[in-house]
């Protein structure tokens, strides 16, 4: 299989609640791929495994300044009640995955695919990655009629410099202050996503849908990842599989 790295990050409390069970269950299915965890500021880096990099996505200056310039807005910072109004929540995961990209061109052997991962998923069996990433693809993701990606699982083969520029102009939907300019329900990870892919030049015939044809909203379930692992989304997931909730 071509050369892999996964990207995941956790909040101090996501880290407590479900991102260590998470880095556990991934290194002991997926013992020979690179994983970077990003995290936020934890006192102590309490797990450690041969195939697993620790990074403080609190030293990330892009994230530092849009979180310092929008951060005092409690309409950009968290509402429950509705996710796109949780803009500096959701912000963390394209930051990471930027940087993930920038540092992951630039090591010897090249990368070939980086995938990011939410830290709210626990594997139970050794991934297909040839099925999940098949050779024609450039991205790999679980699309969903009438609504936004289920951005929790992605895929992006950066040895594609036109893979490499869609990550790097959704890190700009954010530090551009795009993503304020949009309609409110474009204002999380997901549409940025969605937008970004949709204007950029990685043609259609090489965006592999790992849920065409299936109707509904919790589409995860019902793809190939079911097979290898389950994500713990939402509060009342959380909720029952540890038996806390972070938002």
């Amino acid at each position: 299989m071509t050369n892999i790295n996964v990207v995941t990050t956790f909040s101090q409390d996501g880290y407590r609640c479900y991102g260590r069970k998470f880095l556990e269950s991934f290194v002991k299915y997926c013992p020979n791929v690179p994983i970077v965890a990003y995290h936020e500021s934890l006192d102590s880096l309490d797990f450690v495994a041969d195939n697993l990099t620790w990074r403080n996505l609190d030293h990330n200056s892009k994230r530092l300044a849009f979180v310092a310039e929008h951060g005092a807005d409690p309409e950009k910072v968290s509402n429950a009640l509705h996710y796109s109004r949780q803009s500096i929540r959701f912000c963390h995961k394209v930051f990471a995955l930027a940087h993930a990209a920038s540092t992951a061109v630039a090591e010897v052997p090249f990368v070939d695919w980086l995938v990011w991962i939410d830290a709210d998923v626990l594997f139970h069996g050794t991934p297909d990655w040839k099925s999940v990433l098949p050779d024609y693809a450039r991205l790999s993701y679980l699309g969903r009629k009438h609504t936004h990606t289920e951005c929790g699982f992605v895929g992006y083969r950066i040895s594609d410099p036109k893979v490499r520029t869609l990550i790097l102009d959704m890190e700009q939907y954010y530090t551009t202050g795009e993503i304020f300019t949009r309609d409110i329900n474009d204002r999380h990870d997901s549409r940025c996503f969605d937008i970004c892919r949709e204007r950029s030049q990685v043609g259609r015939d090489r965006w592999h849908n790992l849920s065409s044809g299936i109707i509904g909203s919790h589409v995860w379930p019902l793809t190939m990842l079911a097979n290898f692992c389950t994500h713990q989304k939402g509060p009342a997931r959380k909720l029952t599989r540890y038996g806390g909730i972070v938002r």
